[in-house]
């Protein structure tokens, strides 16, 4: 299966601004790609590249004065399936997990684990341990959480998404990761593409969509609080402890973002066609 990938952004600002962004494919899926990647900017500004703390790569710029767009536009080969489910797969005691895995078992800005460590365990201590856990975690935030922008605050934890009870899609997901750290399961924050091969995708892939990864077994594994999952054709952008470490840093205050397109589609092309629509990858509509 061949999806088609990318973005079209564009930030105003009064002033040259230095950003930093996290835009591409996460490095352990780069091989899946059809064609060498590239970022384009409009004006044409040098890009810095460099690997992050928790594995992403990241951009750097100074983003000129006035303004700039950023676009990219991809295809990458996905095997087709959804997300894998392994009922079988167990937690590991703490004194196991390796030293890269830690970060992600205690509390971060947006996931207050200590506040939520009694609810917690009263909600899901007699769940069975390891995967029927973090998936009864994310079906009870699923559930009982009413998820929509409106309703959320760039500020909100998730302690306060479990008080009121509403948020938006990432209020939803850093509950879902704190539930599982206060458990003791290591989870991380993913930010990515959320196609509708399956089927309805939560409204279009306007917007980057969230989910989090639980340790189990030695490995990671996809869960999803905000959509049923499996899904088909994630791709994964960014990971890192809650969305904190995955937004863009732009210095300036008074940068407004004034376009924001994105889009995740299956391709179904012949030989020929495909070969046109490669080429044709890094031309700005």
């Amino acid at each position: 299966m061949l999806i088609r990938f990318g973005f079209d952004i564009c930030y105003k600002h009064d002033s040259a601004t230095h950003m930093m962004l996290l835009l591409s494919p996460y490095p352990t899926i780069r091989y899946r790609l059809l064609h060498p990647e590239s970022i384009q900017t409009e004006p044409n500004t040098p890009l810095h590249r460099f690997m992050d703390v928790y594995g992403n790569e990241a951009v750097r710029l100074l983003a000129p004065r006035g303004g700039i767009r950023l676009f990219y536009s991809a295809v990458l080969k996905d095997s087709g399936l959804p997300d894998r489910i392994d009922p079988y797969a167990e937690e590991w005691p703490v004194q196991e997990l390796p030293d890269n895995v830690m970060a992600f078992l205690f509390g971060s800005r947006y996931c207050d684990v200590d506040l939520l460590v009694a609810t917690a365990w009263q909600l899901f201590g007699d769940s069975v341990p390891g995967w029927d856990r973090v998936q009864a975690i994310c079906e009870w935030v699923r559930n009982n959480v009413y998820s929509a922008v409106e309703y959320s605050q760039h500020s909100q934890t998730a302690f306060q998404t479990y008080l009121s009870l509403c948020g938006n899609d990432a209020d939803l997901t850093h509950l879902a990761i704190a539930f599982c750290r206060a458990m003791s399961i290591p989870a991380r924050y993913c930010s990515g593409y959320l196609t509708d091969i399956s089927d309805t995708a939560h409204g279009a892939p306007a917007d980057f969509h969230p989910w989090l990864e639980a340790f189990l077994g030695g490995e990671w594994f996809t869960f999803d609080a905000v959509e049923e999952s499996p899904k088909i054709g994630r791709i994964l952008v960014s990971t890192g402890r809650d969305a904190n470490d995955t937004w863009p840093r732009i210095s300036a205050d008074n940068s407004v973002m004034h376009k924001f397109e994105i889009w995740a589609e299956e391709v179904k092309a012949t030989d020929a066609e495909l070969y046109d629509l490669l080429e044709g990858l890094d031309t700005p509509g």
